[in-house]
């Protein structure tokens, strides 16, 4: 089975959230194509073989006593535990009790943060005269706990099995109906540890309404029995059975958050049917083929450790299996172990120098350490054997992503176009082509491009996003914004989007729209250094310069070795003067990752610190010629006093004869210029219509209920160290504000 759909299908062009810079950064990308299709033997059955057989339906309806016991002896509770003690619990029930497998919801038995389960254990309830024992503390005090692992998982019904250690011996399989629940009938459950409750095992009843296909709580369209019946969190997995205790649905417990009252969506028995079909044979795998393809379903639910025992045990079987090596070196790949992932994927090819999957894997894994040329080499090798035009489509466009993430986008958009001409119908390759047409400064072809793809696809927040990065680059920030408005409409939990918009209102100055996003990528993950560096970004924009750099420390705390942050919070040391501090974060910065805005920064630390001769070293590092020598600087005043303010101003410059002097006369004579200033008024000050540039300044100020006197009698200096570098052309501004 081809791995390629397991890698990123859709680049992101995201903007790293410099205080002064916005780049875009693309990651990785492969489009979901499949090499070859592998499906299960598909078969029309009354009932799937590892299901018990159902009994006939004319038969009479069963007293409640025996549906209640019935429930007691095939519902199991589910207690789920992944990485760092993060858990949940579930309800299922056992489906065939000689080969120890039970059913519950794929949500119950998944990962939710992309990482393997650590363990899952289930209790079945143990009955105390005709009823199950609802004390929590009675089975952790005398039940032992059977452990668990997951056989097969389908994210779109919503289904999961699982095959458990060991089962009791009272423990009774239950049936599957042979139909669905008609409307008016009585159904039954019962949950492990619903919500709202705080013992196990609680008995619910209700009326069936109707069974038809309409979405779940996952967004998937199945076939579902929907019921008048309380459900709650905790009956996820659960079972639905019918007057003659045969299955007739599954509890979807996220579902109950519908507006109708008591309105509850189940996964209906035809869905389980057709899932059970469709992995019977692969309950118990006897050829290789059969143990690849529960390895394959293994991989792509993310249960790589499982994954790797099915394809070793289909080496043991046929060592000569190209796929079988080819897949586990995709395990390997996924483990970050790219020396034993290249190794299989090496002899997979020495078994079949046809098997593509390998060569792409081979390229995976150079890619993965930045090996460009070697990872084009694979792909090129790839193109030459296929003689399939779905496959050479997919193999174009792989090695145009791979062309994207050297920079070299011409190169990849001739082979998104040779892609597109094999296969016009993916939307992802117009996309991708999109893409590479803005980075390279082509925004009206992308533009025409990316309509093509949203028309295509206008469900793909993706597309959108990189609309909103053409319309950014552009520096047309409010239809960036609409653009990036539409992708988070499409997928509102993508961090990323928040984080372009965000930058996208930094820069029309909308620091209240741009905090706001900031806030909710924090709400998302706030583990991600990236979230926090935005959030001081724009702390930084709205000049909070002490809670940015609080900020920015929260970024670093996180990845310590991130050049950006450390290079962020190095800048803003260096705003509020402690060049220290500053210096310290910017040699860090520069060692992990040495470029010229760095330098740059660096450069004015050393200028702000007297060091000339570093300051001159760091400037001439960035390669910019336009590096200047400056004695000046401007002078800007900006009344934040919340009154109208007389300024008084005495400045030391060099005069237009060549000598330096006082104007408008020496300190001593008393003389100064006045201006007035209201209110929040802020203004480049002149002399004689020139706007005054200084090397210090004596400056004072007086309102009608305070002053500022500090430097009325005390030079300013505007230029501490007698000259400064710049490559702005001009003198750089000084501004002076005054506040209560």
């Amino acid at each position: 089975m081809s791995r390629r759909c397991n890698l990123p299908s859709v680049r992101i062009c995201l903007f790293v959230s410099a205080v002064f810079v916005a780049g875009l950064y693309p990651a990785s990308v492969d489009t979901a194509h499949a090499q070859k299709t592998k499906e299960a033997p598909k078969r029309v059955i009354a009932q799937p073989k590892i299901a018990k057989p159902a009994r006939d339906h004319s038969q009479e309806e069963r007293p409640e006593e025996d549906i209640y016991e019935s429930l007691v002896h095939g519902t199991v509770y589910l207690d789920v535990t992944e990485g760092e003690g993060a858990g949940w619990s579930g309800t299922g029930w056992l489906l065939n009790k000689e080969k120890r497998l039970v059913v519950t919801n794929d949500h119950v038995a998944s990962s939710k943060s992309g990482h393997e389960l650590q363990q899952i254990f289930a209790w079945f309830p143990v009955v105390n005269e005709g009823e199950a024992i609802h004390d929590i503390d009675y089975y952790i005090q005398n039940e032992e706990k059977i452990f668990g692992k997951v056989l097969f998982t389908d994210s779109t019904r919503d289904l999961a099995v699982l095959q458990l250690d060991s089962i009791p011996d009272k423990a009774v399989a239950f049936e599957l109906a042979e139909r669905s629940a008609r409307p008016g009938e009585p159904l039954h459950s019962l949950a492990g540890l619903p919500q709202g409750s705080e013992g196990l095992f609680i008995y619910t009843l209700g009326t069936s309404r109707a069974v038809y296909k309409r979405s779940l709580a996952n967004g998937a369209n199945v076939k579902v029995l929907e019921a008048q019946m309380p459900i709650n969190r905790g009956n996820s997995g659960g079972p639905i059975i019918n007057a003659h205790a045969q299955i007739v649905g599954v509890c979807e417990g996220f579902t109950n958050a519908t507006a109708a009252n008591m309105v509850t969506m189940s996964v209906d028995v035809s869905e389980v049917r057709d899932f059970l079909s469709e992995i019977e044979d692969y309950v118990d795998p006897e050829t290789a083929e059969q143990f690849i393809h529960r390895g394959d379903l293994h991989y792509d639910a993310g249960r790589y450790k499982s994954a790797m025992t099915d394809f070793n045990r289909a080496i043991e079987l046929d060592p000569k299996n190209a796929e079988a090596v080819s897949d586990r070196g995709w395990v390997f790949y996924k483990d970050g172990d790219y020396d034993t992932a290249m190794a299989d994927f090496k002899e997979a090819l020495a078994l079949d120098n046809q098997f593509l999957d390998a060569y792409y894997g081979q390229a995976a894994v150079h890619r993965a350490r930045g090996e460009v040329e070697e990872a084009i080499k694979a792909y090129t090798q790839a193109i030459r054997i296929s003689h399939d035009d779905h496959q050479l489509a997919d193999l174009y466009n792989s090695r145009g992503n791979t062309y994207y993430e050297a920079g070299e986008y011409d190169k990849a958009v001739a082979d998104y176009d040779r892609s597109i001409a094999k296969d016009d119908t993916d939307a992802i390759v117009f996309g991708n082509k999109g893409d590479a047409l803005t980075q390279a400064g082509k925004y009206d072809e992308a533009c025409s491009v990316l309509d093509k793809a949203i028309e295509m696809d206008g469900t793909n927040a993706e597309f959108w996003n990189v609309a909103g990065n053409n319309w950014y680059a552009r520096d047309n920030y409010p239809n960036a914004v609409e653009m990036y408005n539409k992708a988070i409409e499409i997928d509102p939990d993508e961090q990323m989007y928040y984080r372009n918009r965000g930058n996208a209102y930094r820069l029309m100055s909308e620091l209240d729209a741009a905090f706001e996003d900031a806030k909710k990528t924090l709400d998302l993950d706030p583990d991600e250094g990236d979230n926090w560096n935005f959030l001081g970004n724009v702390l930084f924009d709205a000049s909070k310069y002490s809670e940015a750099i609080e900020i920015y420390t929260r970024a670093i705390e996180l990845d310590s070795q991130n050049a950006l942050y450390l290079r962020n919070r190095g800048n803003t040391y260096y705003q509020i003067n402690e060049y220290e501090s500053a210096l310290a974060d910017l040699n860090k910065a520069i060692e992990l990752d040495d470029d010229a805005d760095k330098r740059a920064i660096r450069g004015n630390i050393y200028q702000a610190m007297g060091k000339t001769d570093a300051a001159k070293k760091d400037y001439q590092a960035t390669g910019d010629e336009s590096y200047k020598s400056y004695d000046r600087r401007y002078l800007r005043f900006e009344n934040k006093t919340g009154e109208k303010i007389k300024l008084h101003l005495q400045y030391y410059t060099l005069s237009n004869k060549g000598n330096w002097r006082w104007f408008p006369n020496n300190p001593e004579s008393g003389e100064n210029l006045v201006f007035d200033f209201d209110v929040d008024e802020a203004a480049y000050l002149y002399h004689d219509d020139f706007k005054i540039r200084a090397s210090r300044v004596r400056i004072w100020a007086e309102t009608e209920k305070s002053n500022w006197m500090q430097n009325k009698d005390t030079d300013l200096m505007l230029v501490p160290n007698g000259s400064y570098m710049s490559n702005s052309g001009d003198f750089e501004t000084w501004t002076q504000t005054f506040t209560p």
